[in-house]
């Protein structure tokens, strides 16, 4: 099936391609993941991952959904969807402090109480999405998608750090939301704290590009930083420090930098006091959305994926868990997959794919070598390798056609106005830039259209 550049359709279900739009559920625990929210008149939970209890999200089984109170809405956050009444924006130059079951806001300059956002939220929380099927698509599946993980098991972590570069935009945008980050999170109650690059609109802002900065989300509450604005190629630096405990009371600071091709953007850090222990680390990528990721090509233009690499973890024992990370690619509908290429507590190296596709091998241009003048005739087209979807560029005298393609095979129709002429052909593939080409001389000395 063909569509205009301009014009190119989004519902992958109705057009029946290649492009899987399952929607699948499972339920996880884990850390380093690739996680997709979606958007369907579906009545069945939400769940992440395998396991039949995620400790992560404080629950057994399935979880109850919370009805949106009269006059409030939901807003998108790294930890699904949550009230906009709840939700906080953090100045880097307060801390978020727990005092008597109370999150508050108190600068740290003057040590006087900004704003009392509470008592800590119960962490079982979860909200549909109230909004329906957009022209009809189903969005792809939806949870923690694949992941590597990591629990630790004897004294708390004191640091967790990783880099990763920033990934090309997507090719298709069906206002998708992703994250990718590292962080700590409290398996008991779902609460996390997390560097966070963003691509799309969340609570924090954002659009149709990639921008950075911290959330700290306790449950059913989230607070988030000021993001900062990042290109494709630049290098996020992310990293939590636990700064002190009290009993079973923490602090912690969330840090990012960007390596950028001009410089290093200043650091920033946001700080949070007296909360619960982060036992979990968390590499990850994540989708979310209040419509979701309706088709492959919503995830990053790219076939090598987002490797994290530098990941680290510190215990406060002062040694580094040794292999780490485990992986569970729990949905595979565009074939996501995690793989663990250095499998170290102090230098870990792991890359999630968005896909597995290969790489375009040949296009081949079929139709008329001769032609009478000033009569259409047409030229079809086929892709071998890659998956879809295709960008086919014709070219002939004084005529360009693009057409975005999600089947293997194009056509072009053109009116000859020249004696001898060529016809040519590149065929691009969105995920990985691979190409191949082919090209038609054609002879305007016939009576038709091949003879």
């Amino acid at each position: 099936m063909r569509r205009r550049f301009f014009l190119h359709a989004n519902n992958q279900c109705e057009r029946g391609d290649n492009m899987k739009c399952a929607v699948v559920r499972r339920l996880a625990t884990g850390a380093l993941a690739l996680i997709v929210l979606g958007c369907t008149e579906d009545t069945s939970p939400e769940v992440h991952g395998t396991s039949a209890t995620s400790p992560r999200f404080g629950y057994s089984g399935q979880p109850t959904y919370d009805t949106v109170p009269q006059g409030d809405s939901l807003v998108v956050t790294p930890m699904g969807l949550r009230l906009a009444s709840r939700a906080h924006h953090w100045d880097p130059h307060n801390e978020l402090r727990v005092t008597n079951g109370h999150v508050t806001e108190v600068d740290m300059a003057s040590g006087s109480v900004l704003a009392d956002y509470g008592a800590e939220r119960d962490p079982h929380i979860h909200f549909r999405d109230p909004h329906p099927p957009r022209n009809g698509a189903i969005p792809l599946a939806v949870g923690w998608i694949s992941y590597a993980a990591w629990h630790r098991s004897t004294s708390y972590i004191t640091l967790d750090s990783a880099k990763w570069v920033v990934p090309p935009a997507p090719f298709s945008n069906d206002n998708q939301i992703m994250f990718l980050f590292d962080g700590i999170t409290d398996s008991a109650s779902g609460s996390i704290i997390q560097p966070v690059l963003q691509w799309g609109q969340s609570y924090a802002g954002g659009s149709n590009y990639w921008a950075v900065t911290c959330w700290y989300v306790d449950g059913g509450t989230p607070h988030v930083g000021t993001l900062v604005n990042v290109s494709a190629g630049d290098t996020v630096y992310g990293w939590v420090t636990a700064t002190a405990n009290s009993g079973t009371r923490y602090s912690y600071t969330c840090h990012f930098k960007v390596g950028t091709s001009t410089g290093t953007v200043t650091t920033t850090d946001y700080y949070v006091h007296g909360i619960p222990e982060m036992d979990e680390a968390a590499n990850t990528l994540e989708a979310r959305g209040l419509w979701g990721v309706a088709q492959c090509s919503d995830y990053p233009a790219t076939l090598s994926g987002t490797t994290f690499s530098a990941v680290k973890v510190t215990l406060a024992s002062g040694s580094p868990p040794s292999s780490p990370w485990t992986v569970d690619d729990a949905i595979t509908d565009c074939n996501q997959s995690t793989s663990i290429v250095n499998n170290s507590g102090s230098s870990g190296v792991v890359t999630i794919y968005y896909n597995n596709y290969t790489s375009i091998s040949s296009a081949t241009i079929t139709g008329p070598t001769l032609v009478a003048q000033y009569i259409q005739c047409s030229w079809n087209a086929s892709v071998s390798g890659g998956s879809p979807p295709y960008i086919f560029s014709w070219t002939a005298p004084y005529v360009t056609q693009v057409d975005t393609v999600f089947g293997t095979t194009d056509s072009f129709g053109y009116l000859a106005t020249d004696y001898t002429f060529g016809v040519s052909l590149t065929v691009t593939q969105a995920w990985d830039a691979s190409y191949g080409s082919d090209y038609v001389g054609v002879s305007g000395s016939g009576y038709g259209c091949g003879y």
